[in-house]
């Protein structure tokens, strides 16, 4: 969602919280931080990784045809998105 809709960190997930109601779909068991980053400072973060070496965390993908699955099945969660 954040390539398509450019939404990231706390507008992502009101916008799946509003989903969730709209739709009466239970999102409860959904990890939001596997999909989306949180808002605020990035430059102490990058800091971090460059003298430690460690790598930017990826986000995984949740697209809008997950959002579907979850709208036909009434929940979404890791089995729907991955089925």
């Amino acid at each position: 969602m954040r390539e398509i809709l450019g939404i990231t960190g706390d507008d992502a997930v009101e916008l799946l919280l509003e989903y969730s109601q709209k739709f009466n779909v239970d999102i409860s068991n959904l990890n939001l931080k596997r999909y989306f980053t949180a808002e605020g400072d990035t430059i102490l973060p990058a800091i971090i990784r460059f003298f430690t070496g460690r790598k930017d965390p990826k986000e995984s993908e949740l697209t809008i045809r997950d959002l579907e699955k979850g709208v036909l099945l009434k929940r979404l969660d890791e089995e729907v998105i991955n089925s």
